[in-house]
């Protein structure tokens, strides 16, 4: 019972709390009727879907098959193709996110052997996003996909998780719980490139699950190292698939974590020593500065700790617990970012975007509670 409360507290918070962003931005009056629906519908889908009796009679054979999985990735496509640039028009009238801009005026200089940070966006904006991410943005940019970026790496993280567990049901359940946040939708409207991060973790860890390959660890390593770029906040990144991999073999963490760090730290250096006035994402070090201060920072660093200590502790207990590992390396920082922001907005969660700092996280929670369910269905408890 204490399981099931912990997947399904994992999924409210991070699907569903983050979701009512949408629901008060976008429905006025009925937002609060709205937001209720939507959170006691939600966790008594969650507990439903955990009863092992329910699961195998009914979840389980509909989702044996692939057909789940590819409707959802086709529902993510169309939503990339057709509201996605009507999200993106909104730029002409000075509205909208410019998030997907900072990414297409990074690339875009890139491709015109320009320094990236000396760009902004349409708002004026500084770009974040780190140079890895903009390199791995590169080829969708340049033919015109930007918005199928986040569905391909949602669709790897399927796959692979197809292959790890020997069915199609852990991917099934994995992408019926991504879809059934609003926050997934909303940020997969207005292009962010946060989709593509949190899946790109996932499938990094899903690969390292998979195989001990030499090739597959450098190769990850190498783009966990861009990856972790995006924001300057993720260089913790590879020490966590070095934590993640200590127990398996000492070697192959020591590896992983210089080969990753150094591909991160490279790639800031670089675009760095390039010559802009300014390096562009270390803005948001000062962003997070002005939100956290007072007890809230205190509180942060304690939970980090704790969350910290969980991960070194259950590291040993072997690969299935490391995309826990990964969901509450990301979720704890992130969580607590989302809260802060919250504050500075006078509990306005319509207000911005202060939900969408959980994004990255999204991911890694549904494979989290995809494989805890299909275990519990399993063993009948």
């Amino acid at each position: 019972m204490l399981m099931k409360l912990v997947v399904v507290l994992s999924l409210m918070l991070t699907l569903q709390l983050t979701s009512l962003q949408a629901v008060y931005k976008y429905l006025g009056n009925y937002a609060d009727i709205a937001s209720l629906v939507l959170l006691l519908a939600a966790s008594t889908a969650y507990f439903a879907m955990m009863q092992p009796a329910l699961g195998r009679r009914f979840l389980e054979p509909i989702g044996r098959g692939p057909r789940v999985v590819v409707l959802v990735l086709t529902a993510v496509i169309a939503v990339s193709l057709l509201l996605y640039p009507i999200a993106d028009a909104l730029k002409e009238q000075m509205r909208g996110s410019d998030r997907d801009d900072a990414i297409i005026v990074g690339v875009y200089a890139l491709f015109s052997g320009e320094n990236p940070y000396g760009k902004t966006t349409y708002f004026g904006n500084p770009l974040s996003p780190g140079p890895g991410l903009l390199l791995l943005y590169a080829p969708f940019v340049s033919l015109k996909l930007y918005a199928l970026g986040a569905g391909s790496a949602l669709g790897a993280c399927a796959y692979l998780l197809k292959r790890l567990y020997g069915s199609w049901v852990v991917a099934s359940l994995f992408v019926v719980l991504v879809a059934s946040s609003l926050l997934f939708w909303q940020e997969l409207a207005v292009g962010s490139d946060l989709i593509f991060v949190g899946s790109c973790y996932l499938a990094f860890v899903l690969l390292l699950q998979q195989s001990g390959s030499r090739r597959v660890l450098f190769l990850c390593a190498v783009l966990c190292g861009a990856i972790s770029t995006s924001r300057i906040v993720f260089l913790y990144m590879p020490l966590l698939f070095g934590v993640l991999l200590w127990p398996r073999s000492k070697g192959d963490a020591i590896k992983f974590l210089v080969t990753s760090t150094a591909v991160a730290i490279g790639l800031h250096t670089a675009f760095f020593l390039w010559g802009s006035d300014f390096y562009t994402p270390f803005h948001v070090i000062g962003t997070g500065e002005g939100l956290m201060t007072g007890n809230i920072i205190y509180f942060g660093i304690f939970l980090c700790l704790v969350a910290g200590g969980f991960i070194l502790r259950t590291a040993y207990l072997g690969p299935d617990s490391w995309v826990a590992g990964l969901f509450l390396s990301l979720v704890t920082p992130l969580f607590l970012v989302f809260v802060a922001t919250l504050i500075a907005n006078g509990w306005q969660i319509g207000v911005g975007y202060a939900a969408s700092y959980v994004t990255p996280a999204v991911p890694a929670c549904c494979a989290y509670a995809a494989i805890r369910i299909r275990q519990g269905w399993l063993a009948g408890q």
